[in-house]
């Protein structure tokens, strides 16, 4: 099919002559000159020596300068500038780098061998060429053109323009301008006071005093305002109009009361532009604006400087705002690259005459083909053929359904009803129905929370245990309502909780879907509920992968992405992960992941990452799938989003990571071989004993701007965009690469982008249409959704969300995640890195039906078992992997001393108080009425009073929250008891008192001695009772401590006896231990279950000292 393409053609490239490379360098150096400033010293330079400057040349913006001719200062030179904005004074020194031979890009873009250098030198001074006029005139971000000819108000005082990214590329034969279209985020331009009244989403014809006065501001809306305005430049408007200031706060009094310093007084602002600018201020109390510590200028003077980039977050209104501007139609999105030639002024661009380019308006027309989609098999072998990459499985079963052991489920929108509710059972109830979920019960508890209650894992313990009340067995499913004005706090709260600390299966629903009752959507939910509890929803047809499926030719596929640190936080480690199938129906995967150097950008330990997932590949084919060749004779590896720059570090690394012998690549580089050798594969296939497998390596870029276009009158779906299935293997690709370009889905709305994949080994020697076909279907069987994947084949949308996790469930302390949930299929039973309390780690693999185990002290050894899967056969037959993680802790000693120690403190506080209650009784039957005692009588009796049923009802109600206040109580209560009592008897030596008497209250009389030995025995047991308090909540103030370092979340409202004091979680309870087979040893220090798809988190090789590390 014919179609359009958002490329430009461009004639006269500059290959006759020879192209000048020049450092320039402007002193002093100023880190904030923008490359536009730049620009324009270097332009007033030329201006001021235009004998010397005959030809303008192209200038960056940053070092380097790009000339056509020979300028007769030779080598280098110094030019003096005079700042045409500003009353400085620049030096500019020119340096000659090198002369670029251009016709080596003339025989890279004609296939031909060519010098590498000489063609990327001559490709960059082409896109400084065309950049160098937008530069000038436009705004410049992120690579990328913006001007305010298509702009829209979103609210709050920011506006989204309409930009457009450019790039010159060699293709075959040519070379082209890529353009597409790019949105950015914008301060309104005009009066600073309009901006802070959007802001506050006040109308700009409002009274600024009424929302803007020092005494009207609210603290928050205050500060809030100084977040929006932090860096934002302004100009004023009365003094010093030429120079551009940065606000960095805002004031917390008006301009008439806030005072400046001068070197003989204090002058308020007000009166300082009163009498400095001759300018009587409209709304002197307003707030004003910060720009250094002794600089205030009122908001009335001040005038946002346009073209300024929000840099922040925005709301969520803003942000849906901005979405729907940017999202364009096909239509809509041509025309509107078609208007950036315009806009970018290629025309009238005399950068790009003086190099003799010339752009054609037109955008080309090219070629395509569409493949086949791939047939899906269902239940009872139902086959289903995706038209325009979807299809609807509504009255479908699925392949392999699981069960549903029980369901309960937790409410956090408050506006939810009980109609709703009642809707929300039927329609889940419905939709496992006609999938064949089988036991989702009719009507699962409800349990209805705050979604300002951070106490997730209660909530989830409640509602399980809620379960259990009602059914008699634990929950294997949560079903959670999240109200959609939320962020994603909340979502991550849940993930941990029911992934990490409690090891339940948890699907997550949006309150306004599940309101409006769209069948398909809970259609979807269930496509996730199944595969989290270990089901498979649908399989490829044997002939739609015959490569992969192939019995005789076992084929691992694989797929790897690296998660960089943070930009400027180098103490951060970047992280990378390996997903590879386990079966080979393609429906199970095993996830590695790894902690590495940060921004290195290439997998450091990949060798071993590729030995690992190869073992339980081999270890699943035999165990359950029964095959007689385990080892894989084929690798598909699927590398995700790198640059193109980054291609040829892949050849030179990653590929020599999996393999040790040189090979030949194809395209661009057929004639190098890998010169560097990695021999930990090699060793790792010797040790298994199997050959080493053909290797096909490919990129998949998903970060390029490329489009296609329907041609007028041509083939499209019913969004306007090329159909699913569309691949382009010619005119556009490039010049010496194995690459093409695969549209594999259907966009709605907006315009679709393509996938670009390019193969840098191929030994297994694959036909381009078969291996565009192999990509095509695995785009369709990752399991989650119905619509065809469109950036990613499977392997990579599996592991592009298992690092992010990685960063959710990590242990706060320690540079290695611990632990990971496979966020496309199944749950993972999670454990926590071991403290140094471990003395050794076991891993094992079961294979059985999925039950779930306590955390519990089974047998002798006192073994505490850290995951949650066991044992025996599922209903159809077909075992499951379990993986479990033990850790064996000295609990035969370290445990009976904490419970014997609990117990014993608890009694002997109770023991006191008892003591005392009685003394104290005995003395109110002597002296109550005698008014010198009655009071320490009475606070002695009820202070032994509130103690005992106080200790009895923490032990009832055991929450970290209640100990501590009610220990801090009693700590004080017995201490002042003690103190009162030492303030009667003093040091008197009762054996003094002998034959003493003491008057009673009904004119009797007491032994003096006797009374002094009652007061000093209550003084000893309050002491005693106070240390014993005092040293409990210093323990239990430690411990809490040390959870909130551990990273567990809802320490106070949690039940005491279900937190991880010393790292173990009250889970879920089997009443029998798993029936151990031969299990084989896997590293890595934490392993986590998901039936059928295993993860494993290693230690990997961290060779920087991580710093400041986040805490989740």
């Amino acid at each position: 099919m014919m179609l359009v393409g958002s490329f430009h053609n461009v004639a006269g490239v500059p290959f006759a002559s020879e192209v000048t490379l020049l450092f320039i360098a402007i002193l002093p150096p100023d880190a904030t000159l923008s490359a536009k400033a730049k620009i324009n010293i270097f332009r007033g330079m030329q201006d001021q020596n235009p004998t010397i400057f005959t030809k303008r040349g192209s200038y960056d913006g940053r070092k380097n300068f790009f000339s056509l001719i020979k300028y007769p200062f030779g080598d280098s030179a110094k030019f003096d500038v005079n700042d045409p904005i500003k009353p400085n004074r620049w030096r500019v020194l020119i340096q000659k780098i090198d002369t670029i031979d251009p016709q080596a890009a003339s025989r890279y873009i004609e296939g031909k061998p060519y010098h590498q250098e000489g063609a990327l030198t001559t490709v960059t001074a082409c896109n400084v060429t065309i950049q160098a006029r937008p530069l000038q005139d436009h705004l410049f971000h992120r690579q990328a053109f913006f001007s305010r000819a298509e702009f829209q108000d979103i609210g709050r005082g920011l506006e989204v323009w309409r930009g457009y990214f450019q790039s010159l590329r060699p293709m075959v034969g040519k070379m082209v301008i890529t353009l597409d279209t790019r949105s950015v985020a914008v301060y309104k331009p005009g009066p600073l006071i309009n901006v802070c009244l959007a802001y506050l989403e006040r109308s700009p014809e409002a009274h600024p005093a009424r929302f803007l006065n020092a005494n009207v501001l609210n603290e928050s809306d205050r500060k809030g305002l100084a977040r929006y305005l932090r860096n934002l430049k302004v100009r004023s408007t009365r003094i010093d109009t030429s120079m551009a200031h940065t606000i960095k706060n805002v004031s917390v009094n008006g301009a008439d009361t806030l005072l400046l310093k001068t070197e003989d007084r204090e002058i308020s602002v007000a009166a300082y532009y009163s009498q400095v600018a001759g300018y009587q201020l409209r709304y002197p109390s307003l707030i004003c604006v910060q720009f250094s510590s002794k600089t205030w200028f009122p908001l009335e003077c001040c005038e946002v400087i346009p073209g300024q980039v929000f840099p922040k977050k925005m709301e969520p209104d803003q942000a849906n705002r901005m979405g729907r501007f940017s999202s364009l139609t096909p239509k809509d999105c041509l025309q509107s690259i078609r208007d950036g030639l315009q806009v970018l002024g290629y025309s009238s661009n005399k950068c790009l005459q003086e190099f003799g380019m010339n752009v054609d308006p037109d955008p080309m027309t090219i070629k395509g083909r569409i493949l086949p989609p791939p047939t899906l098999v269902y239940g009872r072998n139902e086959p289903i053929i995706p038209r325009d990459g979807r299809w609807n499985i509504r009255y479908t079963a699925l392949y392999r359904p699981a069960r549903i052991e029980g369901c309960a489920i937790i409410i956090y929108d408050e506006r939810f009803t009980p109609d709703e509710m009642h809707h929300l059972k039927q329609s889940l109830l419905y939709a496992t129905n006609t999938l064949q979920l089988q036991g989702m019960p009719p009507n699962p508890p409800v349990l209805r929370k705050s979604a300002m209650d951070s106490a997730t894992l209660n909530h989830i313990r409640e509602a399980a245990m809620m379960h259990k009340s009602a059914r008699g067995n634990m929950p294997n499913l949560i079903i959670v309502v999240l109200p959609d004005t939320v962020g994603r706090d909340i979502y991550l709260r849940v993930k941990k909780a029911g992934d990490i600390n409690i090891g339940v299966a948890t699907q997550c629903l949006r309150a306004s879907k599940c309101r409006k009752g769209n069948s398909q959507y809970f259609n979807s939910a269930c496509l996730k509920i199944n595969v989290k509890l270990g089901g498979i929803n649908y399989i490829p047809m044997t002939r739609t992968l015959p490569f992969l499926k192939d019995a005789a030719h076992s084929t691992l596929v694989v797929g790897a992405d690296i998660k960089y640190g943070r930009q400027g936080r180098s103490s951060r480690p970047s992280y990378a992960a390996i997903v590879g199938n386990v079966d080979s129906d393609l429906s199970k995967y095993v996830a590695i992941s790894k902690p590495q150097d940060c921004r290195v950008e290439t997998i450091q330990d990949l060798a071993d990452m590729i030995s690992d997932v190869i073992k339980k590949f081999m270890n699943y084919r035999e165990v359950v799938e029964k095959s007689v060749n385990l080892a894989p004779e084929r690798i598909l590896f699927y590398r995700n989003s790198n640059p193109e720059e980054e291609s040829e570090t892949l050849k030179n690394s990653e590929i020599a990571e999996i393999f040790s012998e040189h090979y030949e690549f194809s395209g661009a580089h057929s004639e190098s071989k890998l010169s560097r050798a990695c021999t930990r594969m090699v060793e790792a296939c010797d040790r298994l004993g199997i050959p080493r497998p053909k290797l096909t390596f490919i990129v998949v870029d998903k970060h390029h701007r490329i489009r296609f276009f329907p041609s007028p009158g041509g083939y499209c779906d019913r969004s306007g965009n090329v159909p699913a299935g569309l691949v382009i293997d010619s005119e556009i690709t490039g010049p010496v690469e194995y690459d093409f370009y695969l549209q594999s889905h259907r966009t709605e709305p907006g315009t679709s982008r393509p996938a670009h994949y390019n193969v840098l080994l191929d030994q297994n020697n694959l036909m381009p249409d078969h291996l565009q076909r192999l990509s095509f279907a695995l785009c369709h069987i990752h399991a989650r959704s119905t619509p065809a994947s469109g950036l990613e084949i499977t392997p990579i949308r599996k592991v592009i969300p298992t690092i992010p996790q990685i960063r959710i469930y990590r242990h706060p302390q320690l540079p290695v995640p611990v632990s990971l949930k496979l966020r496309d299929g199944s749950f993972s039973r999670s454990t926590q890195t071991p403290d140094d309390k471990c003395t050794s780690y076991e891993a094992f693999i079961f294979y059985g039906a999925e039950r779930y185990l306590d955390w519990d002290f089974t047998g002798t050894r006192k073994t505490y078992l850290k995951a949650a899967l066991a044992g025996g056969a599922d209903a159809t037959g077909v075992p499951t992997t379990f993986v479990i993680y033990s850790c064996q802790l000295n609990f035969e000693i370290f445990l009976p001393l904490m419970v014997y120690w609990t117990a014993m403190t608890i009694s002997w506080c109770i023991v006191c108080a008892i003591s005392v209650l009685g003394i104290a009784a005995h003395q109110a039957t002597k002296f109550v009425n005698v008014w010198q005692y009655r009071p320490f009588i009475i606070y002695a009796i009820v202070c032994s009073c509130l103690t005992i049923l106080g200790l009895a009802g923490l032990c009832l109600r055991s929450q970290p929250r209640f100990d501590v206040i009610g220990i801090a109580i009693f700590t004080i209560l017995w201490l002042a008891l003690g103190a009162y009592s030492a303030d009667i008897i003093g040091f008197v030596q009762c054996e003094t008192l002998a034959g003493q008497l003491k008057p009673t209250q009904n004119g009797g009389s007491y032994s003096s001695m006797a009374w002094c030995r009652e007061m000093k025995a209550i003084m000893a047991f309050s002491f005693a009772t106070f240390g014993i308090l005092l040293v409990c909540l210093l323990i239990l103030l430690a411990l809490i401590i040390n959870l909130h370092a551990r990273g567990v979340m809802g320490v106070w409202g949690a039940s005491v006896s279900e937190l991880p004091w010393f790292g173990q979680f009250g889970e879920y309870r089997d009443p029998y231990p798993p029936q151990m087979v031969a299990q084989p040893q896997y590293s890595g220090n934490v392993i986590h279950q998901l039936p059928g798809h295993e993860v494993i988190i290693e230690n990997g090789q961290v060779r920087q000292v991580p710093t400041g590390m986040p805490t989740y």
